[in-house]
């Protein structure tokens, strides 16, 4: 699962494990809320697994190899070493992006054109594989959709919103990210990051999805990475737009709870 489309990934890889030698990895992680083992590492949580991270490099938890660009994005997230939290809005990847990139079909070619033809009239399979990477279901969308919420890394959060097609229209993806993802990595790490995620998504068979498998992309699944599974909570199907701001300045935790549905959050106005 290699994204060799981003030039120079091995000399960026290096300067980056260069940089990391001399990171104060503990403050970083602080930072972060992430926990550290006892050997100093800083925990990652990515696509089910744990990435580990000290000044000697990254390494999985399993010792299996992984995608330099992975281990390049994981490291500019740390080194970035932020203290924002999820602002509690979904924009478009473009909206995050800097002027040129807002004229850029990337979006829909490389992220979600491939989302529609994988998973139109497969929405079962879809939450499958969502499922097996703590996806949430919920979130505001249109009616008829299917909308769930990923934590790609703590505190980055996305939103996946699918229409599937239907005798008068076709499938519909969207691909939304929380408004402050960009206070917690730089936007072509960012960029590079959801077209990791959405590979996965795509090039995994939700119908044999096994423990075999999900390591072969990412490495052993941790025992318990504190998220809800789909099947645990109710979808919230809203006519509100996409993207709508509720409330700002939410913790993680209030985060998921408003999109979780329960009743005393449900019943106020968003």
């Amino acid at each position: 699962m290699e994204t060799s489309g981003f030039g120079g990934h091995r000399k960026i890889y290096a300067d980056l494990l260069k940089r990391l030698a001399s990171a104060d990895i503990a403050r970083l992680a602080g930072h972060l809320n992430l926990p550290i083992n006892n050997t100093g590492e800083a925990e990652i949580p990515f696509l089910g697994q744990t990435y580990l991270i000290s000044n000697q490099g990254v390494r999985r938890r399993d010792q299996r190899s992984f995608p330099q660009t992975t281990g390049s994005v994981l490291i500019h997230y740390l080194l970035a070493g932020s203290s924002s939290r999820p602002a509690g809005k979904f924009v478009p990847l473009a909206e995050l992006a800097g002027p040129l990139f807002k004229q850029s079909s990337y979006s829909q070619g490389a992220l979600e054109g491939p989302l529609i033809k994988r998973f139109q009239g497969r929405i079962p399979e879809f939450l499958s594989i969502a499922e097996s990477i703590g996806g949430l279901q919920g979130g505001l969308s249109g009616l008829g959709s299917v909308s769930v919420i990923f934590d790609v890394l703590p505190s980055i959060l996305l939103q996946l919103i699918f229409y599937d097609k239907d005798d008068e229209f076709p499938a519909r993806a969207t691909v939304l990210l929380d408004a402050n993802a960009t206070q917690l990595i730089d936007f072509e790490s960012l960029a590079v990051l959801v077209t990791i995620f959405v590979r996965f998504l795509t090039e995994t068979e939700g119908s044999r999805l096994s423990k075999t498998q999900l390591e072969g992309y990412v490495g052993s699944p941790s025992p318990d990475n504190g998220k809800y599974p789909i099947n645990s909570v109710r979808c919230l199907q809203k006519t509100e737009k996409p993207g709508q701001n509720f409330k700002d300045g939410l913790s993680p935790s209030e985060y998921r709870s408003r999109f979780t549905g329960d009743d005393d959050l449900a019943s106020s106005d968003h």
